[in-house]
């Protein structure tokens, strides 16, 4: 990896490290890294769907993320999205704060 890479790629982590996700943008960020669309999320989570987008905006903003994939590949590396068991009733049990 080229200096000017792994100087972006280290503001980001700092980024993430020092960003504050609401516990809405966590439970979104769950269902976001484990594959869900925005409609199932919105479904799941009782939203609009325009609104999980919204959610996902922002945590890419906070976050320093390029697009949803980034954001995932953030939250995994930082351990935000580490382990995800779903409750018999279906929502997301366990994920890192």
């Amino acid at each position: 990896m080229g200096r000017c890479a792994w100087a972006k790629a280290r503001t980001m982590i700092e980024q993430l490290e020092t960003s504050h996700l609401t516990a809405r943008e966590r439970d979104v960020l769950a269902e976001v890294c484990i594959g869900r669309s925005s409609k199932e999320i919105a479904l799941r989570l009782g939203i609009r769907p325009q609104t999980v987008e919204a959610y996902v905006a922002r945590m890419r903003l906070k976050l320093g993320a390029t697009n949803r994939c980034h954001l995932v590949a953030l939250a995994v590396h930082q351990g935000l999205c580490l382990e995800h068991d779903e409750a018999i009733d279906g929502s997301v049990s366990r994920y890192r704060h």
